[in-house]
């Protein structure tokens, strides 16, 4: 089950039936993550029992045969100040959980320093070593210091180690602070600067006691430090149905009616790599200025832009987290491809063209070890508008689709 947030607008939100479901789901969002992105990975990790679910799948196959470890980076955004081997320490979890069974270099592994320093010095040193993962000691919104950042949600409110009313919440300049509980208990905790820094931020709220604040942090209650993260990237919450169900009222009215869709497959007998190149060799990335230009009304400049270019590729996504979720690793993946002129006149015309616009197409690996994409027929998508500008435009797509896919097989 899956729906977005009338309240807070710009957050992801998922509601899982239960913690495994949930775990597995953001496993597969985690390993996509990785495959998307060349390069050091940076990862925040929290602590608490959600999150210790995730990371022992982490440790299972098929993903601790597919993640990159190599050259994945670990830090944490919260830990109590006790020892690494003391119960309550995030790291102690994290490593019993999943570190210690993963091809990790010992050099990604960023702890918190909890012993033979002060908090604060332990926070000092802590931003130190931040700072010099990063390169430099000024945060810039443009880069982001950890490509994910995963967090929970306190039933106070709190997120890693920032509490109500704690002088940490207007902190700006530092990215570690040292902290204490409401128990008195030291911490160390990631600032909001720090957590902010981030491509991708997930909550992970599991259980009915998590209900009542879940639903405020969803309203957007400023009054709760989680609510005050405003992270520089996308923002999710993953949590299951005893936290997360959706309010029972609604003032939605549902409509359907049923469409019939072809749905094409193309073999080939070359390599999930071949095919793949032949693809995006024949098919540009899209221009951000093409879309600038239509924005603006342009439409001469747009034309320019794109060349002889036909179709382009939107979007392309690892789509190996899908199969990896049935326990089968295989490569696949998954394109947006279209013409930015096209989809921008069909949407305008029929706004609820923007559903097919651009297209999706899945390229993966067959069985025999030859690659085949499948893919909806446009013109059976968009003739459920029963518009005949829109249907001759979905016509002129199934001619140059089919072309360029063929072409990429043969």
């Amino acid at each position: 089950m899956v729906w977005r947030s009338p309240d807070r607008a710009g957050v992801g939100w998922e509601v899982l039936a239960d913690p495994k479901i949930l775990a597995r789901r953001v496993a597969c969002w985690l390993y996509a993550l990785t495959k998307a992105k060349d390069g050091p990975f940076a990862i925040a990790l929290a602590g608490g029992g959600t999150p210790r679910s995730l990371y022992a799948l982490l440790a299972e196959p098929p993903f601790v045969d597919e993640l990159p470890w190599s050259r994945m980076h670990f830090f944490w955004g919260d830990e109590r100040f006790v020892p690494p081997d003391d119960e309550l320490s995030n790291f102690r979890m994290a490593r019993e959980a999943m570190l210690s069974h993963a091809p990790i270099p010992a050099a990604n592994i960023h702890a918190m320093p909890t012993t033979g320093l002060t908090p604060e010095e332990a926070a000092a040193a802590y931003e130190r070593e931040l700072q010099s993962f990063y390169g430099v000691d000024l945060l810039d919104p443009r880069r982001p210091l950890f490509d994910v950042v995963l967090l929970g949600l306190g039933a106070d409110g709190h997120t890693a180690s920032l509490f109500p009313g704690a002088a940490a919440l207007k902190e700006r300049k530092h990215w570690v602070a040292a902290v204490t509980d409401a128990n008195s208990v030291a911490r160390l905790t990631l600032t909001y600067p720090a957590l902010e820094s981030a491509r991708h931020t997930a909550f992970l709220v599991a259980g009915e006691e998590k209900r009542a604040i879940l639903n405020r942090f969803r309203k957007g209650d400023a009054s709760l430090p989680a609510a005050r993260l405003h992270p520089s990237g996308m923002l999710n919450v993953f949590a299951d149905a005893a936290a997360g169900a959706a309010p029972a009222k609604t003032d939605a009215m549902v409509t359907q009616h049923v469409i019939a869709v072809e749905h094409i497959r193309i073999d080939s007998t070359r390599t999930f790599a071949e095919v793949e190149a032949r693809l995006e060799r024949a098919l540009p990335q899209i221009d951000p200025a093409i879309a600038e230009a239509l924005a603006l009304g342009d439409d001469a400049r747009a034309r320019q832009l794109e060349g002889d270019a036909e179709l382009f590729i939107f979007l392309k996504r690892d789509h190996g987290a899908m199969l990896l979720a049935a326990g089968k690793a295989r490569k696949a993946a998954q394109y947006e491809i279209g013409n930015p002129r096209t989809a921008t006149m069909m949407t305008r015309h029929r706004l609820p063209a923007a559903l097919y616009a651009p297209l999706r197409v899945v390229l993966y690996e067959s069985d025999a070890g030859g690659a085949m994409f499948e893919y909806d027929k446009p013109s059976t998508l968009f003739g459920q508008f029963d518009d005949e500008q829109v249907r001759a435009v979905a016509n002129d797509l199934d001619a140059k689709l089919d072309r360029v896919l063929r072409r990429a097989a043969e």
